[in-house]
């Protein structure tokens, strides 16, 4: 998979995935060093594909890259912490 585009400023930022319109979406709140995910939504024409576990992985190879740590403030993203131990190493 091609490397997922991100937009963040000084307290928040967005992981997408986009063709034609956005069709999946994670958005994270940031301070200092630790990233907040608050949110991931898909179009639900493309449920279920992946995507969304796609933008939690983008976001956790980004932390890493960052020397950030993530809070997965967001259910979907907690549960996918859960279930990854080698995300829960990023986790604040």
């Amino acid at each position: 998979m091609a490397p997922i585009p991100h937009n963040e400023n000084d307290s928040k930022g967005i992981f997408y995935l986009k063709e034609n319109k956005i069709s999946a979406a994670l958005t994270f709140f940031l301070k200092v060093n630790a990233m907040t995910i608050n949110y991931t939504e898909a179009d639900p024409k493309q449920e279920g594909k992946g995507l969304k576990t796609a933008l939690v992985r983008e976001s956790c190879h980004f932390a890493k890259e960052k020397g950030r740590k993530i809070h997965p403030l967001y259910l979907f993203a907690e549960v996918l912490f859960d279930k990854n131990d080698y995300w829960n190493r990023f986790s604040a």
